[in-house]
């Protein structure tokens, strides 16, 4: 099962540097930073499928879903 401490890593790792140290809070608005845009999240969705074999139909995905850690982890707990 993922936790928000992996999503956490993914975003810090995929799509901000490994030496990025900035402090991504539960709440944090990764959209409206520019962290997570359509190409990201189709990558997240990627990584998602593969790692923890979670099935997300892309075509009714809501945006949305990709503002905050929280969202993000809300979504996709009982997938």
């Amino acid at each position: 099962m993922i936790t928000k401490n992996d999503i956490r890593q993914y975003i810090k790792k995929e799509l901000l540097g490994e030496n990025d140290t900035s402090d991504l809070t539960d709440e944090l608005d990764l959209i409206a930073l520019n962290i997570m845009d359509s190409l990201a999240v189709l990558k997240f969705v990627t990584f998602l499928e593969d790692q923890y074999q979670i099935s997300l139909d892309i075509e009714e995905l809501d945006f949305d879903v990709f503002t905050s850690i929280n969202s993000i982890y809300n979504y996709i707990k009982d997938k």
